[in-house]
């Protein structure tokens, strides 16, 4: 953040909110499982978003984070995943990260580690995409660190940019994420993303969401077509 001493800025605030629904991305039958809302505000240097997930009517996910809007970079986020009863959050505080970590009847976690040079989330991702973007057209892939907050660790990730092609009547900008791990690979699916060929506009992703599904007496890692909606 600049500090310009003697000027005055006219802070202006920038708002929208988007939705999106999310379907079982291998099944046949695509009946909309849950929804995602999301409402984004942009005030001087600092952007927040507000994310609920839902079924039905339930809200069973909800995220809140600030992100460095000049940036990208994440500044603070909690999730709190009311199905699992597990509750998270992430702050960075200069080069350092930090998280904590509780599940329900268990003492909370904490952890800190130095902020990796590509360090990304789930709340910041879609943001960090469209920051380094030009980057990324001219390399085709990079290696990014993600944050899996339930664990408290990070995960090597190659990010590739497969480049614009037509999408539902559109021109749209296509990404793959492919955890840099052969091992954690057969059980970690790839995620792919679309995004309008602007880069302003989610369109659809395909992969891993926050949200679990039942399976007999348990839930289950759930994996989504999600299509958005501005």
């Amino acid at each position: 953040m600049k500090i310009i001493i003697g000027v005055i800025l006219l802070k202006v605030t920038f708002a929208f909110g988007y939705v999106a629904e999310i379907r079982d991305l291998h099944a046949k039958n695509k009946t909309v499982l849950f929804t995602l809302t999301a409402d984004e505000k942009t005030e001087a240097d600092k952007k927040s978003i507000h994310a609920l997930f839902k079924q039905k009517d339930k809200v069973v996910v909800a995220q809140d984070a600030i992100l460095d809007a000049k940036t990208g970079e994440l500044i603070k986020s909690s999730i709190e995943q009311i199905q699992t009863k597990e509750k998270g959050t992430t702050e960075v505080v200069g080069d350092q990260v930090k998280l904590t970590y509780k599940a329900d009847g268990k003492p909370m976690e904490t952890k800190e580690f130095k902020k990796p040079k590509r360090f990304v989330t789930t709340d910041n991702f879609d943001d960090w995409l469209v920051f380094h973007f030009d980057e990324l057209k001219k390399s085709k892939s990079v290696q990014v660190e993600f944050l899996a907050w339930d664990r408290l660790e990070i995960y090597k990730f190659k990010l590739t940019y497969l480049g614009l092609e037509s999408f539902d009547q559109v021109k749209a900008q296509h990404f793959k994420l492919v955890i840099d791990n052969v091992l954690l690979a057969q059980f970690v699916p790839a995620i792919e993303i679309w995004k309008s060929e602007d880069m302003q506009k989610m369109l659809k992703f395909e992969g891993r969401v926050a949200v679990k599904r039942v399976k007999g007496p348990g839930l289950e890692n759930f994996d989504g077509e999600v299509l958005y909606f501005h």
